[in-house]
This record gives structure tokens, C-alpha cells and sequence, in this order.
């Protein structure tokens, strides 16, 4: 077996046009919608909690899965979507594959952290309110 890729070949894998891939493009909007409902319910239910308990350090393991799995769903459907769409729009494969790679993991660490800030202030917030009324500054 001949692993070496020659240059042509390398050049017809990178400027391969096959036809649009609609069936993928549908599927990754699909799976992305599909993974959003459980991860909208699960932040809810996170912050449901930290209300309760008053404190973001006592959440169980579970809920941490809770929120990571559908997170990942919806990276890897918005992945698969935006490299249809590139190809849609006439990008080769291997040039829309690493593109939206490339966009989905910053738009992904980037809605992660925001997130993360986001619930963390929301958890500080309501800690202080029931801890020191809502007549303190």
C-alpha cells in the first residue's frame, strides 16, 4: 500500500467540487436545533440550582455532562452545517472542511467563555441578594 500523495493528487483532493451537499447542510441545522432544547433547558436548570443552593462550587458532576454534551452536539452540527454551506457556495472540500474547523472551534470557545461568565455572574449576583438582602448596594 503506497501512502505517499503525489502532488496531483493532493491538488484534485483540495480543488475536488463535488455536488452540493444539501442533505448535510439540513443535518447539521437539524442537529444543532436538536441539540439547543436540551442545552437551554440544562443552563436553566444550572442557574435553578445555584439559586437554590447559593453557592456555583456544590454542582454535581452530572449537570456538568448535563451541559457539555449538548454544548458539543451543537458545535459539531454548526460544524458540519457551515462546511456544507461553504461547499454550497462553491468552496472546494478540503478548503471548506478546515475553514469551518477553523471558525467552529473560535465561535465555539468563544460562546464557552462567555457562558461561563455569564452563568458565573448570574450565580455571584444571586448569592449576594439572598445572602445580604435586596436592600444592600
Amino acid at each position: 500500500m503506497d501512502w505517499f500523495i503525489s502532488l496531483n493528487q493532493f491538488e484534485e483532493l483540495v480543488t475536488a467540487r463535488p455536488s452540493p451537499p444539501y442533505v448535510l447542510l439540513l443535518s447539521g441545522l437539524f442537529i444543532t436545533l436538536a441539540c439547543a432544547i436540551p442545552f437551554a433547558i440544562a443552563v436553566r436548570q444550572r442557574i435553578k440550582y445555584w439559586s437554590k443552593y447559593l453557592s456555583p462550587d456544590t454542582l454535581p458532576t452530572e449537570a456538568k455532562l448535563q451541559i457539555i454534551v449538548p454544548f458539543s452536539g451543537m458545535v459539531g452540527g454548526f460544524y458540519i452545517a457551515l462546511a456544507a454551506e461553504l461547499e454550497v457556495l462553491g468552496l472546494p472540500v478540503l478548503p471548506s472542511l478546515i475553514l469551518a474547523l477553523i471558525v467552529t472551534f473560535l465561535a465555539g470557545y468563544l460562546a464557552w467563555f462567555l457562558l461561563g461568565r455569564a452563568l458565573s455572574r448570574r450565580a455571584v449576583r444571586s448569592y449576594l441578594e439572598q445572602s445580604f438582602g435586596a436592600d444592600s448596594p
